[in-house]
């Protein structure tokens, strides 16, 4: 995406964003720390109102089901597929917001299996790790399959995770 591409979709000029952010790398990088402060706001958010980890899980997919019915993209997913070509700057902060997601998504899944309201076989980190990637992937696979709903691949992912018993 260009600047003019950016400054078309925001109706303002060109010269405005160059202004605020000289380089690509600039752009990047506040949008990626934009990002974790948001996600930072969430889970401060989601503490302070004593949400159940159901409920803050349930929050990081509806945040992946927005991606998905604004027929967006990850930006964790798509600048790590690309990691190794981003400029260094942009590269650390795509491995912070990863970790950030990771370590929350970990801490939920930890407190969840505590309290036996998941159940799942080894680590929380290795699972995290599994059911971020389901997210990122689900977000881009089924834009290429009618058969199979982002939706659906949650459901499942979900009643597996769930301890119903």
């Amino acid at each position: 995406m260009s600047y003019a591409d950016i400054s078309k979709k925001l109706n303002i000029k060109n010269a405005a964003i160059h202004y605020y952010f000289p380089s690509k790398e600039d752009l990047g990088v506040a949008m990626l720390k934009q990002q974790q402060e948001s996600i930072a706001a969430l889970i401060k958010r989601l503490n302070e109102t004593s949400t159940s980890e159901e409920g803050q899980l349930r929050a990081l997919i509806d945040i992946y089901g927005d991606i998905n019915r604004g027929g967006m993209i990850c930006p964790i997913g798509s600048m790590g597929s690309d990691i190794m070509t981003l400029p260094k700057k942009v590269q650390k902060e795509v491995v912070i917001d990863y970790e950030q997601v990771i370590a929350w998504l970990t801490t939920i899944l930890e407190n969840g299996r505590k309290k036996k309201k998941f159940k799942f076989e080894g680590n929380a980190s290795i699972k995290a790790f599994s059911i971020f990637n389901n997210l990122m992937a689900g977000v881009l696979v089924t834009r290429l399959t009618k058969t199979v709903s982002f939706q659906e691949s949650i459901d499942l992912m979900m009643s597996e995770l769930l301890n119903n018993t």
